[in-house]
């Protein structure tokens, strides 16, 4: 495995970080664990009512410009660019929840910010996110059906 999980800076919360370079493409972790029919500020979206709760998942942070993907299909995370030894793994949480159980507002300082994460659903119609969930392009989940 090529991640750990390590203390934050200056108090923050632990992360999960590459040990060594990781390629894009490849899979940083493949995901396993309990599926919930609700979501929790600890699972993933994997499906329209599933929500997976894995132990890496407290460690996963969000980033607006990440540098990997959840392939809900596959059930793991993969790299979306080659990822050096020592960078925080990061995922789009808008690219997997359709409704945020904790919204936040966002300081990845990305020049593409979405400023607030709640989910997919509160998307304004024409943003585009990368990587999205097959769940999430599934027609009940579109943004212009009310």
């Amino acid at each position: 495995m090529k991640i750990k999980i390590v203390n934050g800076f200056d108090g923050l919360k632990k992360r999960l970080v590459s040990i060594d370079k990781i390629n894009k493409n490849e899979v940083i972790l493949k995901l396993n664990g309990k599926i919930l029919d609700h979501p929790t500020s600890r699972t993933i979206q994997v499906g329209r009512k599933e929500h997976l709760r894995n132990s890496f998942i407290d460690y996963l942070n969000h980033s607006c410009n990440s540098n990997s993907h959840i392939d809900t299909e596959k059930l793991a995370i993969l790299a979306d660019r080659v990822i050096k030894q020592f960078d925080d793994i990061t995922v789009n949480y808008l690219s997997t929840e359709y409704q945020m159980v904790n919204p936040f507002k966002c300081n990845c300082r990305s020049k593409n910010c979405f400023k607030e994460i709640k989910g997919y659903k509160f998307l304004d119609k024409g943003i585009k996110v990368k990587n999205l969930a097959g769940h999430l392009l599934k027609p009940e989940n579109k943004l212009n059906v009310d």
